[in-house]
């Protein structure tokens, strides 16, 4: 712990004022002195934000077979995606996995580079492989579960949550990403009062976003004056969040507060950035 903590700001330095020859002479002389896996590296991370991927590909494939853990491949990996040779990358990474079954960071960043290439599917075929092999791994899990939402399947992101929770009840982020899939994708009376208390759970946690979450579930189980009470904090928190003035403002139009409704409305909409339920926003403004 005390390494990560002196090693951290040195590295932010050398990343704020672009020394990084400087910082790479210097860790190639303590590696040379050393020969610490560690050092290497953090050159070879340096190397790849100057730019110079390939002599970090180089030493990181120099580095011996017994030393080659999760790190280094990922290392490996982020050198290959660094210059471009995505097939190079997306290799090391199913090496990585084959390798141990157990790397659940592997998974991850593999269903990444999926997903950034645009094929979600074979992100979340890659994730379907890493929990079936890791059912226990919380992180594996919401990272499926955000994917499944990428593409509409709001039952199986529910289905992920559910797991999550029956392993630990007092899972944060578990319980507020269900409260909010239950809230918009069902509508059968026993789901909205599910979400209905874990909202009422979740009431004591003074954070913006998981307090958005609640006032966003008072607002779609119909009780209008919380949800604009709680909404209210959360706006005069972060006034600047499109998507929070967006559910204030649906509160207050709701509870018929309209001219409280159109100011938060506007502002929602005030820059051409998008958010989930930008239409929602534009249709209900011209409503007013």
């Amino acid at each position: 712990m005390k390494t990560s903590q002196t090693t951290r700001p040195g590295w932010l330095w050398v990343r704020r004022e672009k020394k990084f020859d400087q910082a790479i002479d210097l860790l190639d002389t303590g590696y040379e002195k050393t020969g610490s896996l560690r050092i290497m590296k953090l050159k070879s991370e340096v190397q790849i934000a100057a730019g110079k991927a390939d002599d970090a590909i180089k030493s990181l494939e120099a580095v011996d077979a017994k030393d080659k853990d999760e790190s280094v491949l990922l290392l490996l990996a982020k050198a290959y995606a660094a210059k471009q040779d995505i097939e190079a990358s997306k290799k090391t990474l199913r090496d990585s996995i084959m390798a141990d079954k157990s790397r659940t960071q592997s998974y991850i960043s593999l269903a990444a580079i999926h997903a950034n290439e645009g094929n979600t599917n074979n992100a979340i075929e890659v994730l379907e492989r890493g929990v079936d092999a890791n059912p226990d791994d919380a992180r594996l899990r919401l990272t499926l579960a955000s994917y499944y939402e990428r593409t509409g399947d709001f039952e199986a992101a529910i289905g992920q949550y559910d797991t999550m929770l029956a392993a630990n009840p007092e899972n944060l982020l578990a319980n507020n990403n269900i409260a909010a899939l239950l809230s918009d994708h069902r509508t059968d009376e026993t789901s909205l009062k599910r979400a209905r208390e874990i909202a009422d759970k979740l009431k004591a946690v003074k954070q913006p976003v998981i307090q958005d979450t609640v006032g966003w579930v008072y607002y779609k189980t119909g009780n209008y004056a919380e949800a604009v009470a709680t909404l209210e904090q959360v706006v005069a928190a972060q006034p600047n969040v499109q998507v929070f003035n967006y559910h204030l403002g649906m509160a207050h139009m709701k509870a018929g507060n309209k001219t409280e409704a159109r100011k938060y409305l506007e502002a929602s909409l005030a820059s051409d950035q998008d958010f989930p339920g930008r239409a929602d926003a534009e249709a209900a403004l011209k409503n007013l």
